[in-house]
């Protein structure tokens, strides 16, 4: 098992660096997609790391908005990334470089985050290569969320729903303690997946306090204990942006929420300027953008087709998580019942990412929709903006379905050389999918555009007493400027 992981995990590296070249040419230096929430995110996770070499010393107080406090809350504060490449902005100093490993590895993290949950409900280690590759490498995550490094490190949620299966099966605490950790990690990345998780933690555990009536108080005992702990550090962090939300009036209008809210047919577009996908309708918000591959989608489908029509066998089988059945078993019992329980958590999803009001190729089929009667009751849910990433649960739930086609698909292929070539041929197909065209690859230049240079020079220039200017445009401070001799300007955008 362990050998297996470290090649997937190579594999996935190596998949990565395929798919997104020529980053690996330019890692210290070039951001993959813009110069937008890249750069934004690299600042973030560059402070951050400076904060916690200091104890966490003024996070939030980041360099930014004066004279507001908690400014680095206005935005995502990454500190569930920045924990773990702090070490490399220490050493090295490049924010653009740990962005860039931590973009890179977040591939690897989820590959294998998705290859553990799948092969504990389906049983079989190579159907759950398949599904890992398939879902890391999907157009969703290759083109569409490309430059948003907080949705891409998404790992932390399926393996902390395999460490949940596995204290369901087994009642250990120590793996309900590792998925409360991971939980936790996956919301310190971003808090937008408080919402997102919502669903799966609250469909898994109802079905695991449901499925033993011995042990039911203990569970719920034990889950509530993890709940709180999750709550003690998930909260202190979520009432600062709290606080800045009620300060400052950080409400989307609901105009905003529609905007970014997927359609049904979403699902079947791709960010516009994918190449390998020119025949599908193209989507130019990204964030709209859910296609999920064709193999995880025939393979997703083949899978709840298994889940629907196949009856459970009870076995002397040990249930999914114990990891004892080989990759050749038939049995599809446990992973049958776990695959509805991910048909339901998907569908759910898919329904709450239509957004306030559900849509059809732009046409409304209800006047509100299970997003608008959550924002009813949910705090907080206000300042979501973007239904649509409720996709990412949908992908999820596709993943562990299509690794149950997968193992369906396998255990009918009698001939080993023939199984090889199959699940060879699916892996392939995997990376095809999420080959999108050569990644844009805009260069950072500190010192900003050309009116920023000339700014620089004409201040060093001109030296004199210092002022505060809340401009974002440089051409603007320029003329601001004209005839004034300043020492120096702070900028904010």
């Amino acid at each position: 098992m362990k050998r297996t992981v470290a090649i997937l995990g190579v594999g996935l590296f190596m998949g990565a660096i395929a798919l997104t070249y020529p980053l690996a040419r330019e890692p210290g230096s070039a951001l993959p997609g813009n110069l937008g929430d890249p750069l934004l995110n690299s600042w973030a996770l560059a402070w951050g790391s400076e904060r916690i070499a200091d104890g966490f010393a003024g996070f939030w107080d980041a360099p930014v908005f004066f004279p507001h406090h908690d400014s680095l809350a206005f935005s995502e504060s990454l500190a569930g990334v920045a924990v773990f490449v702090a070490p490399i902005q220490w050493v090295l100093g490049n924010p653009i470089l740990t962005y860039n490993v931590a973009f890179l590895f977040s591939f690897v993290h989820f590959g294998l985050g998705v290859f553990l949950l799948t092969r504990s409900v389906a049983g079989r280690t190579d159907a759950a290569v398949i599904a890992a590759v398939a879902a890391t490498f999907s157009p969703y995550r290759t083109a569409s969320q490309i430059t948003f490094l907080q949705m891409q490190i998404a790992g932390w949620i399926p393996l902390g729903l395999w460490a949940l299966h596995r204290y369901f099966t087994t009642g250990s605490r120590r793996a309900l303690l590792a998925s409360t950790a991971a939980i936790v990690l996956q919301i310190l990345t971003s808090l937008y997946f408080a919402y997102l998780l919502l669903v799966p933690l609250s469909v898994i555990a109802v079905h695991g306090l449901l499925g033993d009536r011995e042990s039911r108080m203990r569970r719920l005992r034990d889950l509530s204990g993890g709940a709180v702990i999750a709550m003690a550090v998930v909260g202190s962090v979520a009432a600062v942006y709290y606080r800045v939300q009620q300060q400052h009036g950080l409400v989307w209008p609901l105009d905003e929420h529609r905007r970014y809210s997927a359609d049904v047919l979403s699902y079947v577009h791709v960010r516009q300027g994918a190449d390998t996908w020119i025949d599908l309708p193209q989507e130019a918000t990204a964030v709209r953008a859910l296609f999920p591959g064709t193999a995880l989608l025939v393979l997703g489908i083949l899978g709840s087709a298994v889940c629907c029509l196949r009856s459970e066998r009870r076995t002397n089988t040990k249930a999914p998580g114990s990891g004892t059945r080989d990759s050749g078993s038939r049995n599809q019992g446990p992973g049958v019942r776990l695959g509805r329980i991910y048909a339901l958590i998907g569908i759910v999803s898919l329904a709450l990412s239509l957004g306030p009001q559900p849509s059809v190729a732009g046409h409304a089929f209800l006047p509100s929709g299970p997003y608008a009667w959550l924002m009813a009751v949910l705090p907080g849910l206000s300042g979501f903006r973007i239904p649509a990433r409720f996709g990412i649960m949908v992908h999820l739930s596709l993943a562990v379905l299509a690794a149950i086609g997968a193992a369906w698909l396998l255990s009918r292929t009698k001939a080993r050389s023939w199984r090889l070539t199959l699940c060879a041929g699916l892996v392939i197909v995997g990376l095809v999918d999420g080959y999108t065209g050569p990644v844009r690859l805009p260069r950072f230049d500190p010192r900003g555009r050309q009116a920023s240079h000339d700014l620089y020079e004409w201040l060093k220039a001109h030296p004199g007493p210092a002022i505060v200017l809340p401009i974002a445009d440089a051409d603007a401070a320029v003329k601001a400027l004209a005839g004034e001799s300043l020492a120096r300007v702070y900028h904010y955008g």
